[in-house]
């Protein structure tokens, strides 16, 4: 059994925004790590000492799959390398029991489609927790990891190799 705590992972083709993501997530909570996929080799690793960098032409299930796999603790939270963790989320989400969680998502782009899709986000998240309602689109991005194995582990092998978008949908239908 996985200890304790939670693993964050990301997929990143460069460290563009990524330096941002990772101040983000920046926390004082112990038992956290960040796994960091990377299929480039325009990436430089930041100066993370708690980040794992693996390096491999993962799609994107395929890359969720081999983050969880060799992450070590009880609860999973895939963020993209292009988004901001809202402040106090990793010690909100080591409280949380749940088998899923939605989180709130913000992107690290300031043009006008970015803030149309962030205002999109937040009145989905906000309807979200008036009602549970599977037709909304929002998708939770913490998940025990015991439940991500199993989930893993029924999908189709050509699925997870070849998947290149709607992979958080795929994941939790």
């Amino acid at each position: 059994m996985n200890t304790q705590g939670l693993s964050i992972i990301i997929r990143s083709l460069s460290n563009e925004d990524i330096s941002k993501t990772l101040k983000s997530l920046r926390s004082n909570v112990k038992n956290v790590e960040i796994i960091i996929i990377v299929y480039s080799n325009k990436f430089k690793e930041e100066i993370t000492p708690y980040a794992h960098y693996i390096y491999c032409d993962a799609k994107r299930i395929e890359a969720k799959l081999i983050g969880t796999n060799i992450s070590k603790y009880d609860k999973v939270l895939f963020i993209d390398s292009d988004q901001i963790a809202s402040k106090g989320l990793i010690e909100e989400l080591m409280q949380k029991n749940h088998d899923m969680v939605i989180i709130p998502e913000r992107s690290l782009k300031n043009g006008l489609m970015a803030k149309i899709l962030d205002s999109k986000r937040k009145a989905l998240e906000d309807k979200a927790r008036l009602k549970i309602d599977v037709t909304l689109p929002v998708i939770p991005r913490l998940y025990k990891r015991e439940l991500l194995i199993k989930t893993f582990n029924e999908l189709d092998r050509n699925i997870i190799k070849n998947v290149t978008e709607m992979e958080d949908s795929i994941i939790f239908y």
